[in-house]
């Protein structure tokens, strides 16, 4: 708590001043002119200050305080509820970024973001949900990069000589001076790596001052729990891609055949991190059944906001029919609803679904694993996945150069596998239609086409694979993968769909009424998949309440 010199009463930091202002006779002090008491003083000189820790009796989360008031709210588990609060000693920090967004202009930030959400809970944007945002500085690792060295590369030409290639190796060097500050991740695990991600970026460089107890005034603090390690990888990643694009934009690398990748291994440098307190307007919202929650925060730098938004069903549903109704009109109109393009029109539609549908399971299957966000997996908080930390391993080793050649021909094999399986199925079509006694440029068609396009993505993205591990392209993490009995009980409907198609394309039965039939129960397998797809958005943006057992709340208890 920060006392008044005027009056003795509360002062708050003001992020439109970015002064320490009197709540009661406005008197404003400059935070660096704010001189501690004596024991402060003494913590300060060890490199530590005086802080109040808050902690949730209902998920654990901790936040901390300079203040001496009760706090009432937990930030992330939205519960109304006392915390507990005890007396500590935290490291101090080496810089902190003020708050220079007010609360106003946050609230007034995420209203513009929600209220381009059209299928958005009304709740979310009721004003007393909006009043509980809160300002909490979040810890940071803010990297620096420097590099003045020579580099050594390796750079061949071919050139074809009548039934030769004449191939020269060459040993390029090059001295490279460069620097990079104000790289940052957020150093807490309790904040969620997709929303740091979408509030980014902060500029230290710009606003960040020496830290002092003084700014948090008024605010609350989250306490890093992860090491600098964790993404020093990602910042050398930054740093060093960045260096390399330079170098080749301004010297032609080209014709040696030298890409990025060789140019960043060669590069060598000198990192080093700092920690710093980020500002972030936070705020949680439980849904309806009070078993899930979503967040929203706000950059209190920049104003930058971001959501976790979930769709209301009964808005999207009434959105849905206010589309459908005058599009069937306008189909009716110029074409001739028969009973076979109906089916065939189910057909495409559940094949749609059954894509949207497998993506999003995926992904949804990575955020409730915690497998999109690398500092609860450095916290030690995610269940284990056997398979996919077997591919993770995989596809960590090391980078080899990437060959120009190799690139080269497998475009040329896509493109060639492209038109080589555009006949086939061409062909297939040709014999389907004889066999069945079937117009090709009927409806077949449409459905050869469907089929063809889903093949050949499949089929080139496989090769394009195998080039990829031929020339030691490697992602540095495995695309995450739902289990096929974690998939099954949601993407039986399509396929039932699709089924159902199939089924009466064989029969060919004399009598439209099966045709009808067998096309509405198809539109209803599809209407269900689509409300499981909402359901599953409604997962991504969502997450399970915190639970008491750790410092942030062990979201996986």
């Amino acid at each position: 708590m920060i006392i008044c010199p005027g009056c003795g009463a509360d002062m708050k930091f003001d992020p439109e001043k970015q002064k320490l202002v009197c709540q009661y006779c406005d008197k404003e002090l400059d935070p660096k002119d704010y001189r501690a008491p004596k024991a402060a003083e003494a913590s300060e000189q060890q490199g530590y200050y005086t802080a109040t820790i808050y902690t949730c009796p209902q998920c654990g989360a901790e936040i901390l305080s300079t203040e001496e008031t009760v706090a009432t709210f937990c930030s992330y588990c939205g519960t109304s509820v006392i915390l507990e609060g005890r007396a500590s000693e935290q490291e101090r920090p080496n810089m902190v970024i003020p708050f220079r967004i007010g609360k106003k202009d946050a609230e007034a930030s995420y209203r513009r973001l929600v209220k381009q959400a059209l299928f958005a809970p009304n709740d979310l944007k009721a004003d007393s949900v909006i009043e509980k945002f809160r300002g909490i500085y979040m810890p940071y690792w803010v990297y620096s990069l420097e590099t003045d060295e020579e580099f050594k590369v390796r750079g061949v030409t071919e050139v074809r000589n009548g039934d030769y290639i004449e191939k020269s190796t060459y040993e390029i060097k090059s001295p490279v001076k460069a620097s990079f500050e104000g790289i940052s991740f957020d150093a807490s695990s309790g904040f969620a790596d997709n929303l740091s991600d979408a509030i980014a970026p902060f500029r230290p460089k710009d606003h960040a001052v020496d830290f002092d107890p003084a700014y948090l005034s008024g605010y609350y603090a989250d306490a890093g729990d992860l090491s600098p390690d964790v993404y020093r990888d990602d910042a050398k990643e930054v740093a060093v891609d960045n260096i390399a694009a330079q170098i080749q934009n301004q010297f032609n690398y080209s014709k040696y055949s030298v890409n990025r990748s060789d140019l960043k291994k060669a590069i060598h440098y000198n990192d080093s991190s700092k920690s710093a307190l980020f500002p972030v307007w936070f705020m949680s919202v439980r849904n309806k059944k009070g078993d899930r929650i979503s967040y929203a925060v706000v950059n209190g730098e920049t104003g930058k906001a971001a959501a976790e938004i979930p769709i209301d069903f009964k808005k999207y549903l009434l959105g849905a029919l206010l589309i459908a109704v005058p599009v069937f009109v306008l189909l009716n109109l110029f074409l001739t609803a028969t009973p076979f393009k109906m089916l065939l029109a189910s057909t495409v539609l559940a094949l749609l679904s059954y894509v949207i549908a497998d993506r999003q399971l995926n992904k949804v299957y990575a955020r409730e694993m915690f497998l999109d966000d690398k500092g609860k997996k450095a916290a030690g908080k995610v269940p284990v996945d056997k398979k996919w930390q077997e591919a993770a391993a995989q596809a960590r080793i090391p980078e080899k150069s990437n060959k120009t050649l190799i690139m080269v021909l497998k475009r040329m094999t896509q493109v060639g596998l492209w038109i080589v399986m555009l006949a086939v199925f061409l062909m297939l079509a040709g014999v389907v239609a004889s066999v069945l006694d079937i117009d090709v440029s009927d409806s077949l068609a449409v459905s050869t086409i469907g089929a063809y396009i889903l093949t050949t993505v499949i089929v080139t993205r496989k090769v394009g694979n195998w080039f990829n591990k031929k020339a030691g392209i490697q992602k540095k993490e495995p695309a995450v993968k739902a289990k096929s009995s974690y998939k099954s009980k949601y993407l039986f409907k399509q396929l039932a769909a699709v089924g159902i198609a199939a089924l009466m394309l064989v029969m060919r039965p004399t009598d439209d009424y099966y045709y009808y039939i067998a096309a509405g129960v198809a539109f209803l397998l599809i209407v269900w998949s689509f409300y499981d797809i909402i359901r599953q958005q409604n997962l991504l943006t969502t997450r399970k309440l915190p639970h008491l057992n750790a410092r942030g709340g062990d979201e996986n208890a």
